[in-house]
């Protein structure tokens, strides 16, 4: 897949996960951008739900959820997708939340492809 079509499917499924799950009258999602030594790093952060600590690992493995998929429909690869995509272009990726203080889905990839 080209790299632009790649790009496009990681803010695609992290912004979609931040409307989807968003629990908030107003949600609200933030995208930044820095620019390190050798990296470009994004954010995506929501003011949803959060995520608990013991799944911040758990949420990036293949149908995985948090919820029950009766309870909010939901497939559990989206992330899993993610991940294999930054790890595939030597970038990281990684969660910053709390329980009910929303999530910051932070990852990088190197400027030299």
């Amino acid at each position: 897949m080209p790299k632009k079509k790649l790009i496009f499917k990681i803010f695609s499924n992290l912004i979609t996960n931040a409307v989807n799950h968003n629990d908030k009258a107003i949600g609200k999602i933030e995208c930044t951008y820095a620019s390190l030594p050798d990296f470009h790093q994004f954010t995506i952060k929501d003011n949803g739900p959060g995520i608990a600590e013991g799944y911040h690992t758990k949420v990036f493995g293949i149908f995985q959820t948090i919820l029950a998929r009766d309870v909010q429909e939901n497939t559990g690869i989206g992330l899993s997708i993610v991940k294999k995509i930054i790890e595939g272009k030597s970038g990281k990726i990684h969660i910053e939340s709390e329980e009910n203080n929303g999530a910051s889905f932070i990852f990088t990839l190197p400027k030299n492809t």
